[in-house]
């Protein structure tokens, strides 16, 4: 008896899906492009940040800079790029699995790239982050009159804010380590920033 031939081996998939998907695209544009204008009329009307939320500018100063005021309180941030908030929403189902966690949410600063979102999470960035335009025309994150532009920058501010209690390494050295979290006076944290970075902030030693 001759097998019956899967549907698979008889249809060219590329051709038979090439109409669906360029139908898919042209819906999903036309609808993003509708979410899009209405968005900007808001922002064009009530400006950003909405009022009431929490800023990431505002983030550091409110949330990490007292825990770190705390004598033996160890804190581990992590700043990661692209880390949307359905990725956050799985991360925190998570850590739920093994200890208490909270989901809380922060508004953007604009314009959303890079450079511009994670300087916005260094300490003071609500009063003092600005941006310039750079001569090739790039946007330009300062703190101040400081270039917070790359790691090595961000991280001389934390530097010259938190002295020796900031401690950095690779975050795939940290992956890999089996060693426990360095202790030092009773009191460690880590950072992590990027997919490759990772940066720790040690807050004040045990008084004794």
């Amino acid at each position: 008896m001759t097998p019956t031939p899967a549907a698979g081996d008889c249809l060219d998939a590329r051709a038979t899906l090439e109409e669906p998907v360029e139908q898919a695209r042209s819906r999903y544009q036309h609808l993003a492009g509708k979410v899009h204008d209405i968005f900007v009329r808001h922002l064009e009307k009530s400006g950003w940040p909405p009022a009431g939320g929490l800023a990431n500018v505002d983030l550091f100063d409110q949330l990490i800079a007292p825990k770190l005021l705390e004598s033996g309180r160890r804190v581990a941030l992590f700043l990661v790029d692209a880390l949307r908030y359905e990725l956050g929403v799985a991360l925190e189902k998570q850590l739920s699995e093994d200890g208490q966690a909270e989901l809380r949410t922060a508004l953007a600063q604009l314009p959303s790239i890079p450079p511009v979102g994670i300087a916005s999470l260094l300490p003071e960035a609500g009063q003092s982050l600005m941006l310039k335009r750079s001569d090739k025309g790039d946007i330009v994150p300062m703190l101040g009159d400081v270039l917070v532009v790359n790691v090595n920058q961000r991280m001389d501010v934390l530097r010259k804010r938190y002295g020796q209690r900031l401690a950095e390494m690779p975050l795939r050295n940290f992956i890999r380590s089996k060693n426990s979290i360095p202790q030092q006076r009773g009191a460690a944290g880590r950072c992590r920033e990027g997919p490759e970075l990772g940066r720790c902030l040690r807050p004040n030693p045990v008084r004794r």
